[in-house]
């Protein structure tokens, strides 16, 4: 598999992997990661989702996701494929659970237990202005 990278003008670096001379798989990782805090339940930005880092504290609850809309504005020149970590990771006594917002598909358990932290894959699968669509994949739960 072949690794490209290049630099990008809105602070991301896209990484291109290769898997054959037509399939690119850009996946967007961050340079300068944003340490978010969330205390309670509410929704993120997507400012906060392509940050990678959220905290979630208080009371715990549900975190919505931007909509697809919102996530696909967020990255210009994204296209269907492009790809970003986000990881939640619960620092109160209570349990967090991601809800998806408009246009946006949860695949995996979307609970993350106390004193743990949960890494999603969001991918775009469309990137149509009207039609937005990501679906975010649980990769797995980690005790920190």
């Amino acid at each position: 598999m072949t690794t490209l990278s290049a630099p990008s003008s809105f602070g991301y670096r896209p990484i291109y992997s290769q898997q054959s001379a037509i399939a690119l798989l850009p996946t967007f990782n961050v340079l300068d990661v944003t340490l978010a805090t969330v205390t309670n339940a509410g929704t993120l930005t997507a400012a906060q989702c392509l940050g990678s880092l959220v905290f979630h504290a208080g009371t715990g609850g549900a975190l919505t996701t931007p909509t697809a809309a919102q996530l696909v504005a967020a990255m210009p020149g994204c296209t269907v494929g492009t790809a970003f970590n986000l990881r939640v990771r619960v620092t109160s006594a209570s349990t967090s659970t991601l809800t998806a917002g408009t246009g946006v598909t949860l695949s995996g358990t979307a609970a993350t237990a106390t004193l743990n932290a949960k890494t999603w894959l969001f991918v775009v699968t469309n990137n149509v202005v009207g039609a937005e669509a990501v679906t975010a994949y649980s990769a797995g739960s980690s005790v920190f």
